[in-house]
């Protein structure tokens, strides 16, 4: 037992007796140094940082009068519905390349004709109606069904904020493309699916 305490001992002394203080040294310099010639990054942010007026552009009043003139750049111009009237509309489309699934494969190939329908489902009912016409903007507020939460209101035209607040829910804008693809002609109209189809009733105001 003496003789391992004391050969464990040794082995501590010599380990402690053999460390040698690191220094640090001058090597000199070796290969070309050149100047950088890019600015700090950090430098070049906070530079920008103050030359930019927060309060210029984020300004309550400023902002809020942005949103209140929001005008979408797709707009459209539809008529008025002269009478009632339903159809059905197919949204099926032909594929104009490969949708792949994801792991390698495709999951239709292009040229294949497919009903969005057949996989997903529209549960909201949408009314389209033209923001800037009182009848029109009357007749959504007389519709009980349509204070729903599953009911979305699109205008083609006018103030969004301004008819939100009339009538107490949001309201989006309808472009040409949304307009296209569910072939809403005329105005006040309201679809919603029904089994593969879109089911599009336009509905007339006096």
């Amino acid at each position: 037992m003496t003789q391992r305490i004391f050969f464990s001992w040794s082995v501590f002394t010599i380990i402690a007796l053999t460390v040698i203080p690191l220094q640090a040294y001058d090597l000199g310099n070796f290969g070309k140094t050149y100047v950088v010639s890019e600015r700090d990054a950090l430098d070049v942010v906070q530079e920008k940082v103050s030359q930019f007026d927060f309060s210029k552009e984020f300004h309550e009043k400023k902002v809020q009068e942005r949103l209140r003139n929001y005008q979408p750049k797709q707009r459209v111009s539809l008529p008025n519905a002269t009478e009632s009237r339903v159809r059905l509309v197919d949204v099926s489309e032909v594929l104009s390349e490969d949708v792949l699934d994801g792991r390698g494969g495709v999951l239709y190939s292009k040229g294949t004709r497919v009903n969005p329908l057949d996989h997903v489902s529209l549960p909201s009912t949408l009314v389209f109606l033209d923001g800037t016409n009182d009848a029109h903007l009357r007749w959504f507020q007389s519709v009980d069904s349509f204070h729903s939460m599953l009911v979305m209101l699109l205008i083609n035209r006018g103030n969004f904020s301004k008819v939100s607040t009339q009538v107490k829910k949001p309201v989006y804008f309808a472009d040409s493309r949304i307009v296209s693809r569910l072939q809403v002609q005329k105005l006040p109209t309201i679809v919603r699916q029904v089994g593969r189809n879109m089911e599009v009733t336009e509905v007339y105001v006096p």
